[in-house]
């Protein structure tokens, strides 16, 4: 049995849409898991409404306390030798459990299928993630991961997880973190897999729309954002050498990645209301020159600017430019 793990907040559009799709499925053992974080719309009483419609459907109603949380909560009450996440606002075609091949996956510790995404505003698909039908075991993960752009794929959706290795490791979500956490996590169960099952098939539709207030669209502090970066770096440092090759264009275009998080941090810090000592003292806890000189590749004109101002000059200068493009897009409306 697959368990399905659904953290629901403030889709009450959207999540008829994502539960019927799951009660159309050709493959029928599973189990849904709702957790509703507190949600003030109706998402909460439709969650209800649902386990009246088949047993199959579980509701856990918690206190507003984020989705690693929900997703969390889901895990521990997993009854499934498989986990997988679904987001609330997205949906998934009726052959995407059948596609897992889970009564195939002795030996497997990980299957992922791709994804494509859905833009709400004008009901187009785009920017589709596939694989090439395949099973990878870790002599193979060093150029197999790049080649398949693994590491790219941070989101948790897609994914069917052995239940059994995330709690013999205890692997859950960082419930610190709202920035990344998700990525963090993939990036975590990875380091747990011996044998890793790509499969050819885009069947989860993942709604991207603009503005909202699902679980995931939200401003992050810039404490988180530096939190993120600085968790994300550690695991690529123990993961070089093994998923990616050391000292590579794959290792440079990853460490940009997590260090973009701090220098996103550093920015929030400098458009922030803080007073003047106070942004200087909490950006000089994030950027590090040395750092960000070994890890920071940008490619943008603007990212290289920012780059060089974090990396060689002082704080009011990095500062001053901030204020000064701030005003001039201002001024531009």
């Amino acid at each position: 049995m697959i368990s399905i793990i659904i953290p629901v907040y403030n889709v009450e559009k959207f999540l008829p849409e994502c539960l019927d799709s799951l009660l159309s499925q050709t493959y029928t053992d599973f189990e849904v898991i709702l957790v509703d974080d507190g949600s003030p719309d109706k998402s909460g009483s439709i969650c209800d409404e649902y386990t009246h419609k088949d047993a199959r459907i579980r509701a856990i109603h918690q206190k507003n306390a984020g989705v690693s949380a929900a997703r969390n909560n889901g895990i521990e009450q997993a009854r499934g030798e498989w986990v997988t996440f679904i987001d609330s606002d997205d949906w998934v075609c009726s052959n995407y459990l059948q596609n897992f091949h889970l009564d195939e996956s002795d030996g497997i510790d990980l299957v992922i299928q791709g994804l494509e995404y859905y833009d709400q505003r004008d009901g187009h698909f785009f920017s589709p993630w596939s694989f090439k039908e395949c099973v990878l075991k870790k002599d193979d993960f060093l150029f197999a991961f790049a080649e398949n752009k693994l590491m790219e794929v941070g989101f948790p959706v897609g994914k069917a997880y052995s239940k059994k290795l995330l709690d013999l490791n205890n692997l859950r979500f960082d419930t610190r973190l709202s920035f990344h956490e998700d990525h963090i996590f993939v990036l975590d169960y990875y380091m747990l897999c011996h044998t890793i099952r790509l499969v050819d098939a885009i069947d989860y539709k993942y709604r991207y729309y603009h503005t909202g207030a699902s679980l995931s669209s939200k401003r992050h502090p810039w404490d988180k954002m530096n939190l993120a970066g600085d968790e994300m770096l550690k695991r690529f440092f123990k993961m070089q050498g093994v998923y990616f090759p050391k000292d590579s264009v794959e290792a440079n275009k990853l460490y940009d990645f997590a260090y973009s998080c701090k220098v996103t941090a550093a920015n929030t810090i400098i458009l922030s209301n803080m007073p003047y000592k106070e942004k200087r003292k909490a950006y000089r806890q994030v950027i590090k020159c040395k750092e960000i000189r070994r890890y920071s590749h940008p490619v943008s004109k603007q990212g290289k600017i920012v780059t060089f101002l974090y990396s060689y000059m002082p704080f009011f200068l990095g500062y001053t430019y901030h204020h000064f493009v701030n005003l001039f897009k201002r001024l531009k409306r």
